[in-house]
């Protein structure tokens, strides 16, 4: 379609004359033509072969002299398919009140065939950009039952709406969700956020304490092992260690169990936990497998609170140890001490339950990739020989060391259900 220049008619020129008058010069419509041109357009009063006629929607003043005038067609509106080679724009005279030819423009050669099928739509914004001696006196005829939102309005429209709306949901989503721990830990939401953890957003919110893109219940599949690590907490242990831990972080634990182990090679607890074989020696496979799936560098090392004496089956001392991956406690899982021996030993730093078990008490109990209900081990001592564990129907329950129960560890910035028990592992994600 080759349109390529807008005659004035000399009509045309006598209306634009009278705009100089201060006169009223009124665009009335447009029309859709499929006549030869023989001849001046200049002369033209009306279109060679009238197809259709259409309503202008829009008119902006584009210059001091110039102005747009924009219309829409339809090819199902024709009567029959047609060659679209002739285009007209009709004003009244302020005078006469006649509808005149104001500008006309012809394709030639290069017109476009329209056909009027309704399987094959075709909808033509038309803008017109014509000369008019004071714009200031122009004017449009527009009937509001036929303004149509043309594909390009409404797609620009839709950007200035969504921009608005991202713009306006920010806004309330800081008004109601404060960017803060505090915030995020009560709400429960269970995302999948592993993009955002692997490109490098989370690791940033997390180092600003925002935790924007964070809430409860949300996961990240690991990097090697694929398994599904939930966010258990926020801040959990921000500020607590005799040497401070002041990074944030996040605590998460696995969604299932990750195998076997035990307390002890034989029914004891002598020595606290830091002094079961759980501790030194059981976990370190899983914690090789959390590792791996989060990298050293994205696991936070602080300070733990942990029993390292027992005396008459009851916990009698703790000590401040360096700490990554542990098991968790009854305190983390119910949010109060069971079957632990000796409250205040056992509880150390971990005063509080895991806003994930609080949130969606069906975490509590583990699983294992079959989907079987599974025993996990705690770290509280319950007796001489018992340490504590949560059962498979869930109910706090303590046994024997040397049976093989599911472990579930914890750490800042995740924690991991284990089978063997429940353990609880912290990491962080920091910048970098």
């Amino acid at each position: 379609m080759g349109f390529e220049k807008v005659y004035i008619t000399r009509q045309g020129s006598i209306l634009a004359a009278k705009t100089l008058e201060g006169k009223k010069v009124e665009f009335d419509h447009a029309e859709i033509g499929s006549g030869t041109l023989n001849g001046d357009p200049r002369d033209r009063t009306s279109l060679i072969t009238k197809v259709l006629q259409c309503n202008i929607n829009n008119i902006i003043i584009t210059g001091e002299n110039q102005a747009q005038i924009s219309f829409l067609f339809k090819n199902i509106d024709a009567p029959n398919s047609f060659y679209f080679r002739e285009i007209g724009l009709y004003a009244i005279d302020p005078d006469t009140k006649e509808k005149v030819l104001y500008a006309y423009t012809n394709a030639g050669n290069t017109a476009e065939y329209i056909t009027n099928s309704s399987t094959e739509l075709i909808e033509k914004n038309i803008d017109i950009t014509i000369v008019i001696d004071n714009t200031e006196n122009i004017n449009i005829t527009l009937d509001p039952t036929q303004i149509l939102v043309t594909e390009r309005e409404l797609n620009e429209k839709a950007t200035e709406i969504t921009e608005n709306f991202e713009t306006q949901l920010s806004d309330l989503k800081s008004i109601v969700v404060a960017s803060n721990a505090g915030a995020h830990n009560g709400i429960y939401r269970g995302k999948d956020i592993t993009e955002l953890f692997y490109n490098g957003t989370l690791t940033k919110q997390i180092a600003a304490g925002t935790f924007d893109d964070i809430f409860i219940g949300d996961y990240i599949i690991g990097k090697v092992s694929k398994r599904k690590y939930l966010v258990a907490d926020l801040d959990y242990r921000l500020h607590c260690g005799d040497t401070e831990c002041t990074n944030h972080h996040i605590l998460m634990i696995p969604e299932r169990t990750m195998g076997n182990a035990k307390m002890n090679d034989t029914n004891t607890t002598t020595g606290g936990y830091v002094e079961s074989a759980m501790y030194k020696t059981n976990l370190a496979p899983f914690k090789a497998i959390i590792q791996n799936d989060f990298e050293i560098g994205h696991i936070l090392n602080h300070k733990a609170l942990l029993t390292n004496a027992v005396t008459d089956g009851k916990s009698t001392a703790w000590a401040w140890f360096e700490s990554t991956i542990e098991l968790m406690s009854e305190c983390m899982v119910y949010g109060h001490n069971a079957f632990g021996s000796s409250h205040g030993y056992e509880t150390g730093i971990d005063k509080s339950q895991l806003s994930l078990f609080k949130l969606d008490h069906s975490k509590i109990c583990a699983r294992d990739d079959a989907g079987n209900r599974m025993w996990y081990w705690l770290r509280d001592v319950a007796s001489a020989s018992y340490f504590a564990s949560v059962t498979n129907t869930r109910y706090c329950q303590h046994g024997q060391c040397v049976l093989l129960y599911r472990c579930a560890s914890s750490f800042p910035n995740q924690i991991i259900r284990h089978q063997t028990g429940l353990y609880a592992l912290s990491y962080k994600i920091v910048t970098g």
